[in-house]
């Protein structure tokens, strides 16, 4: 594989999602990376490796950043589950 030269970063919340955007963006991309939500939201094992059939892929979290969303996805779930 030569140096990539260009990497794009998904925040998707799904992973089907991720896809849609991979799939649409592959042939001007070199490196798809399974950014923080998309890790929280679907695991980075599973996500990268779906997402390597399509572009090279790599996880990055920071968790710094997806805390607030992943706390608001926490706290719906556990509303939800009071209903």
């Amino acid at each position: 594989m030569a140096i990539p030269y260009l990497q794009v970063a998904l925040d998707n919340l799904t992973l089907d999602s991720a896809l849609d955007s991979t799939r649409v963006q592959a042939d001007h991309v070199d490196v798809v990376e399974c950014g923080t939500l998309l890790s929280f939201g679907a695991g980075a094992p599973h996500a990268v490796r779906c997402l390597r059939a399509l572009r090279a892929a790599i996880a990055a979290e920071r968790i710094r950043d997806g805390r607030t969303v992943f706390l608001y996805a926490c706290l719906a779930a556990l509303r939800a589950s009071e209903e």
